[in-house]
């Protein structure tokens, strides 16, 4: 699944999120993405946007194993 580019104020942004069923009911979650901003935000979005993109994985694997559905 891929989003469309993301605009606010010097950054331009893109992700990809792959989902991949395993054989013991998990998901491996892949998560990629790429951003263009000015160099000034270069120096802050890495970390930044380190942070809140594992925050959403980790918050999409508790959703996703809270949700499980009955076996």
């Amino acid at each position: 699944m891929a989003a469309p580019p993301i605009r606010v104020p010097a950054l331009l942004m893109t992700a990809r999120i792959e989902l991949k069923p395993t054989a013991s009911s998990g998901t491996v979650i892949h998560w990629y993405g790429e951003y263009e901003t000015n160099w000034l935000l270069g120096w802050v979005m890495p970390r930044y946007l380190q942070k809140f993109m594992q925050g959403m994985a980790d918050g999409l694997a508790r959703y996703a194993e809270e949700h499980k559905p009955a076996q």
